[in-house]
């Protein structure tokens, strides 16, 4: 017949559920993408000081403006008309770098269409260059 439950049985019942449980978190955590969000992250904090003053030189400026219109469903980076912008609008994607793009700045008005771009936070960053002094700005816009 059936023996009585005793503490050995518990203690058997513990450990199997404990190996179970932990077979189980090590399976699961190969399925997870641990990379980082970008891959030159140290040389993107060595070049910070060049990133601070052309920020800084973008506040002088203010000579920029990122805006997205939901009504066009396009992002808007409009420069002011006496700006001739020569650089790169990034992409930037926060949780998925595999999402990451640039379009280069091809006039004082570029408008880069969100019907391709995945919903949830994105990161647009404008560099670019006038009159050989270097600018930053960028924007976090959630679609």
């Amino acid at each position: 017949m059936f023996k009585k439950f005793n503490w050995g049985h518990g203690i058997l019942l513990f450990f199997i559920i404990f190996v179970g449980s932990m077979l189980t978190v090590l399976w699961l955590s190969f399925g997870v993408d641990h990379s980082l969000v970008r891959d030159d992250y140290y040389d993107e904090d060595i070049h910070y000081q060049e990133t601070f003053d052309k920020k800084q030189n973008f506040l002088k400026s203010d000579n920029v403006s990122i805006e997205y219109m939901n009504a066009d469903g396009v992002i808007a980076v409009d420069f002011n008309e006496s700006v001739n912008p020569n650089g790169l609008i990034t992409m930037y994607r926060p949780s998925d770098k595999s999402l990451d793009y640039q379009v280069n700045i091809q006039s004082s008005k570029t408008n880069i269409p969100v019907q391709k771009l995945k919903k949830g936070l994105w990161r647009v960053k404008v560099d670019w260059k006038e009159n050989d002094k270097a600018y930053y700005a960028e924007k976090d816009i959630f679609l």
